[in-house]
């Protein structure tokens, strides 16, 4: 089946992918850095000043009471309701708890051969209010903070 991106030009595909890799963006795919790897929705929250890498956090269906069975950690999710929200199928729960460093260039040619993974952006207050629990979780080191501007 053919997508809509199949029908424009490169130099078309390589602008929509370096305009959307931005904070607030979410992209949905598969990655391999969870256990197992599996399709995931994902936000960026950052990216370093040399523009290689960007920060990611996860969409989750559910907060995982084994994963985070602490308030403390509970608290370091944001519940996000569909409504209003296209890149959402139900409502979700952003894990601001850790963060995932991935390579640019990785994104930017996925982007460029499929441009549907790219689902949508945050609102500029839920991407403020994700930044703020990241950049007060305990959970994520200080140096990895700075690398992505994510530090107070």
């Amino acid at each position: 089946m053919q997508r809509l991106s199949d029908f424009f030009s490169d130099d078309m595909k390589k602008q929509f992918a370096e305009e959307n890799l931005k904070i607030g963006a979410v992209l949905k795919y598969h990655v391999t850095f969870t256990i197992p790897p599996k399709t995931k929705r994902i936000i960026i929250v950052g990216i370093d000043n040399q523009r290689v890498a960007l920060a990611s956090v996860l969409i989750n269906t559910e907060i995982n009471p084994n994963r985070f069975p602490t308030t403390e950690l509970k608290n370091l999710h944001l519940e996000l309701k569909s409504e209003d929200r296209i890149y959402l199928d139900h409502t979700s729960f952003v894990d601001c708890s850790q963060i995932f460093e991935q390579d640019i260039a990785d994104l930017k040619e996925m982007l460029i051969e499929d441009s549907s993974v790219h689902l949508g952006e945050l609102s500029e207050e839920d991407i403020d209010t994700v930044v703020n629990k990241i950049k007060n979780a305990k959970t994520i080191p200080i140096k990895t903070k700075k690398k992505f501007g994510l530090f107070y």
